[in-house]
């Protein structure tokens, strides 16, 4: 799980929610102090409150995606000798298949979040 960190007292499994939710992700980490090299990947699920919010009764609607990026070291010109940069390389967006993925997540995010009940997608609307 790729928490907030002002987020973290607030106990809840969304990034975002509401009528209209827009998707902002980044990886939680200073890059300036991050390895040179990373594989960065975020994995999305669309999901529902069951009784819009009255309960913590989760339910995915039958869409996931991933994105991502990866860092790789490369050869500074100019820079002192054994300088390495960085080079920033996108990844495709890909759509992930929600029954199997989702399958695979439920017992972490049950763990993660007890209060909260994570339906298995078979049981999606």
């Amino acid at each position: 799980m790729d928490i907030f960190p002002w987020a973290k007292d607030l106990r809840s499994p969304f990034s975002y929610w509401g009528h209209c939710p827009t998707a902002f992700d980044a990886p939680a980490q200073l890059l300036a102090e991050a390895d040179v090299w990373t594989k960065w990947r975020a994995q999305s699920f669309l999901c529902v409150l069951l009784d819009a919010g009255i309960s913590k009764r989760v339910v995915p609607v039958g869409a996931a995606f991933s994105w991502g990026f990866d860092i790789e070291r490369t050869e500074s010109r100019g820079a002192e000798p054994g300088f390495l940069g960085r080079k920033f390389l996108l990844q495709e967006v890909e759509v992930m298949d929600i029954e199997k993925e989702w399958s695979e997540r439920v017992p972490s995010l049950r763990a993660w979040y007890p209060e909260w009940q994570f339906l298995d997608a078979s049981e999606r609307i």
